[in-house]
């Protein structure tokens, strides 16, 4: 899959790789142990550097998908990882591999697994005082985290 990662490589991610569902689907059945009844590309999102699927599982639920090149921020997975596993229950962070990474590899790329949540987001949707008010306690509780390690 060498060609589909140059072909992409700095373009915008607004339109589906030349990725087969079935390595994808693969990938995250070996790194995160899920039964993936269906994938679908999602033509969103500001991060240059990935593609983003639904993964509809065969449970019921679903799970947010990036496909990217590389890891630019390593801190961008385990910093988010950590004030979860701190107990701030609003950080999204991403899915534990089975080895217990951030992510995982296939082919040419990276994949990291995250909760999906229906619904828009902050910068689509203008937030009302109630937003600002739950976001503002939680950056609190994240600034008044006690840190006992540095993330891994």
């Amino acid at each position: 899959m060498a060609s589909a990662a140059g072909a992409y490589h700095g373009q915008p991610m607004l339109t589906r790789p030349p990725i087969p569902d079935a390595h994808i689907i693969a990938a995250l059945r070996d790194a995160y142990g899920l039964d993936v009844a269906a994938l679908a590309f999602l033509p969103l999102g500001n991060d240059t550097n990935s593609f983003v699927f639904r993964a509809d599982l065969r449970a019921g639920d679903a799970v947010f998908v990036k496909v990217k090149y590389r890891i630019d921020n390593p801190a961008s997975l385990s910093v988010p990882r950590y004030l979860r596993d701190l107990g701030i229950a609003e950080v999204v962070a991403p899915l534990a591999p089975r080895d217990g990474k951030s992510h995982a590899r296939f082919d040419d790329f990276v994949v990291i697994g995250y909760p999906f949540i229906a619904g828009g987001n902050g910068m689509d949707t203008p937030m009302t005082a109630a937003h600002w008010r739950a976001y503002g306690a939680v950056l609190r509780r994240i600034h008044d985290a006690t840190v006992t390690r540095p993330p891994e």
